[in-house]
């Protein structure tokens, strides 16, 4: 949503920050900073997910998005939107990143697939109807304030449902909570034995020990290099980019001119 609402507030602010229109310059700020705070948000979402769960991690996000949305609907400066732009970007980036890994981490093998295909469709729904919706407020004076408040309202959706959703069995594991982990998979596999839970257990602590025990003894620059100079790495990392960078559309590219 805030992807494809931003264009339409660009055309819409007029004057509404600082008595002035804004520059190219000032224009461009607005729209890029945000993927800054993408790129930062990211990483703080990955180290938050690995020490405090993922679904804190997808609350944090939330009320990043809801904080940055309501500066944004409240600023008459450029300096108050851009950082509200800023923070709105850094929901972004944690949104991104742990969302995939939450799918990943909990959904059943045979429904993981579509699951990912499904949050990408919502992501590109989101940036249609955020269009949508700015083109309706376009004529409204000041209606680009109410443009970028809606951007809470999906944060708000989110944190609302998330209670309903367990943790992810893996980060249990990897935190020696199994017995939390065992009551999860038994809601994603209903009709699993204990001993096939017990057997998804083990099958996790085995992951995750020989993931520890062949990262322990290896720096970040090795770590590094094994995605760049094995093949198969070099290919699933090109084929990630390669996705990732394609969600950019031309609209974005010609608002951020």
């Amino acid at each position: 949503y805030d992807t494809g609402v931003i264009s339409a507030v660009l055309v819409s602010l007029g004057t509404a920050l600082g008595g002035k229109a804004l520059t190219s310059g000032e224009q461009e700020l607005i729209t890029s900073i945000t993927s800054g705070g993408a790129f930062i948000g990211a990483l703080v979402a990955g180290l938050t997910g690995d020490k405090m769960g993922r679904k804190f991690a997808i609350y944090l996000g939330c009320v990043v998005f809801i904080l940055g949305a309501i500066i944004q609907a409240a600023a008459y400066s450029l300096v108050q939107m851009t950082i509200g732009r800023l923070i709105v970007g850094f929901g972004v980036g944690s949104a991104a990143m742990i969302i995939p890994l939450y799918i990943g981490e909990l959904a059943p093998a045979r429904y993981r697939g579509r699951l990912i295909v499904f949050d990408n469709l919502f992501v590109a729904g989101g940036q249609f109807i955020a269009y949508a919706l700015g083109a309706g407020f376009t004529e409204i004076p000041q209606g680009w304030r109410y443009m970028v408040g809606l951007g809470a309202l999906p944060a708000i959706v989110l944190a609302a449902v998330l209670p309903l959703c367990p943790e992810s069995p893996r980060h249990l594991v990897s935190h020696k909570k199994v017995d939390e982990a065992k009551k999860v998979l038994h809601q994603i596999f209903p009709q699993a034995t204990p001993q096939m839970v017990e057997s998804k257990i083990k099958f996790i602590q085995f992951s995750l020990e020989v993931s520890t025990g062949v990262l322990s003894d290896r720096s970040i620059w090795w770590q590094l290099k094994q995605l760049f100079c094995i093949p198969a790495n070099a290919r699933a990392l090109f084929t990630a980019c390669a996705v990732m960078a394609s969600k950019c559309n031309i609209l974005d590219l010609l608002t951020s001119c």
